[in-house]
């Protein structure tokens, strides 16, 4: 009897998750989404939308139009949200930085901040019940990421304080898409 290597490989999976706590989980799927480069940014996901297809009498004329394809409404602000909870609510970030940034843009955008630190978003993060092990690995990878999406505005002492850059702010609203 042939078994579906799917169904295999999840069962392996489960058994050796099973025993671990949530956070153990969570930095295994997060490491393996990396690994394979299995990405849930909606860009890379994007389909191609059907067109109908013609039969071989038919034929195509150059004035005809394709169908227009439907965009997603988007917030075209982040104030639009009541609270961060109603923001992570239809948010798609999955990533710890992908959080980070969701926070961080709705703190900056909501109260006007000029620049905020690290404690800042973690507080935030955390009332709202998204704890990450790290909110300054998460605030460094989105400073190094190309275009950056948090530029680093001054350093007090061993504190740095951050700043959500335009495509930083563009790259939050695509979450809530």
């Amino acid at each position: 009897m042939s078994y579906d290597p799917e169904i295999i490989a999840i069962s392996k999976v489960y058994e050796s998750l099973k025993d671990l706590n949530l956070e153990q989980k969570k930095r295994i799927f997060n490491w393996l989404m990396d690994k394979f480069n299995l990405s849930d940014d909606k860009e890379e996901q994007k389909e191609i939308p059907a067109t109908p297809q013609k039969t071989s009498s038919e034929k195509y004329t150059a004035a005809e139009e394709q169908p227009p394809v439907e965009e997603k409404p988007t917030a075209a602000s982040l104030k639009e949200f009541k609270s961060l909870s109603n923001l992570f609510a239809v948010s798609t970030a999955k990533r710890n930085y992908e959080k980070a940034l969701v926070a961080a843009a709705y703190l900056q955008e909501t109260n006007s901040l000029d620049d905020f630190n690290a404690r800042e978003v973690n507080t935030a993060l955390k009332k709202h019940g998204h704890n990450l092990s790290s909110i300054t690995v998460a605030l460094h990878t989105l400073v190094n990421k190309k275009p950056p999406q948090l530029e680093v505005t001054r350093k007090v002492g061993k504190s740095m304080r951050y700043r959500v850059t335009t495509e930083g702010l563009e790259r939050a609203k695509q979450f809530t898409r």
